[in-house]
């Protein structure tokens, strides 16, 4: 029996997603993400706070945080929520339509934005 004279850590190589985790339809790519995090903290600015945007999607607040901070996966349903509360259709918050670099995040105007 051999003895192993210095450390050694055996690790799993990394896992590829599965098909059907790339295959699903609810499933956003990850530049729509960005788009649907972006639009998250518009609507945050707007409602004041986490807990009164989750009220008004009818969802639960730690989920609206998870999605914010990057520890959740937004998906369709999500945006869809999102994007009946904000007023606007779902393909907006998805595509980035809704978050402009010179929009104000509380009134939504989409002129020159002086703060």
């Amino acid at each position: 029996m051999a003895v192993l004279t210095e450390r050694k850590v055996w690790r799993a190589p990394p896992r590829e997603p599965s098909a059907r985790q790339r295959l699903d339809p609810n499933r956003l790519k990850d530049h729509e993400v960005a788009f649907v995090r972006a639009a998250l903290d518009v609507m945050k600015l707007r409602y004041g706070s986490w807990r009164r945007l989750a009220e008004a999607m009818q969802i639960d607040r730690m989920r609206v945080n998870r999605a914010a901070c990057g520890l959740r996966r937004p998906d369709v349903a999500f945006a869809t929520r999102l994007a009946r509360v904000a007023g606007v259709p779902a393909e907006d918050i998805i595509r980035g339509k809704f978050v402009r670099s010179r929009m104000c995040p509380l009134c939504g105007h989409r002129g020159l934005v002086r703060i």
